[in-house]
């Protein structure tokens, strides 16, 4: 549970960056935000954001648990956020490095507040303007740019194998359930069920999202084997073509 990094030299020395590593999401070649024991208090472990060659504490959360990091630039801003499942929160940050810089607070206080229930995943859309945490049927999203956030619960289970949606382009989210591909907007609006498509596979969009691409089982003809198929569906009507 060490992180190790060396650098592009020929004779580069693999150096440990982090002991007591739990968790950690890095950007670039400078910023590695990481969850860790070493030098938490007891019973907590505490997430730490590395900036080139300076180190901040963001925040503290209770050990034992699993942790979800995300680490993106948008419009300027750095955003960060940090979260355990056993707190049922992820909490979200802007250009916290440039506030402990300043000494302007001893605790950082969050931009926001994303509450879920035993979270286990949380990821941007494609333009990082939104953030998505879910936990099982349970979302909290959040659009950076308006600094609003949404709570709801969707009624179509996920199929398993997977744990969870994913985002289908800066401003949709996807996921299998009942054998259809269900999508809808980060708000929970704009639901629709376009294609059949078979759980545990992900969908493929074309480069201006006219066509959509999935895999789904074909049961053929009577007394055949069923086989899986390539399917395309137009995102499209007639007019639009």
């Amino acid at each position: 549970r060490t992180l190790i990094a060396t650098t592009n030299a020929p004779d580069a020395v693999r150096q440990p960056i982090v002991n007591g590593l739990l968790a950690f999401e890095s950007y670039g070649s400078d910023k590695i935000l990481y969850v860790t024991e070493t030098g938490a208090a007891n019973g907590k472990v505490n997430t730490m954001l590395l900036d080139g060659e300076t180190t901040y504490k963001i925040r503290e959360h209770p050990a034992g648990s699993s942790y979800l990091l995300g680490l993106v630039r948008y419009d300027g801003n750095w955003i960060v956020t940090t979260g355990a499942a056993a707190d049922n929160r992820v909490y979200v940050y802007k250009n916290p490095q440039a506030i402990r810089k300043a000494g302007k607070q001893e605790f950082l206080v969050p931009l926001r507040v994303l509450k879920v229930q035993s979270p286990n995943y949380l990821a941007f859309s494609s333009n990082t303007q939104l953030l998505m945490v879910q936990g099982g049927n349970a979302f909290a999203t959040y659009d950076i740019e308006n600094d609003r956030s949404y709570d709801f619960t969707t009624t179509e289970p996920l199929d398993a194998p997977a744990q969870h949606a994913t985002w289908m382009d800066g401003h949709r989210i996807v996921y299998v359930s009942g054998g259809k591909l269900v999508v809808f907007d980060y708000d929970n609006t704009n639901r629709r069920t376009i294609a059949i498509m078979n759980a545990g596979t992900l969908p493929f969009f074309d480069r201006d999202y006219r066509n959509l691409y999935v895999l789904r089982t074909d049961a053929g003809a009577p007394g055949a084997p069923s086989k899986t198929v390539l399917s395309g569906t137009s995102l499209l009507t007639p007019a639009d073509l």
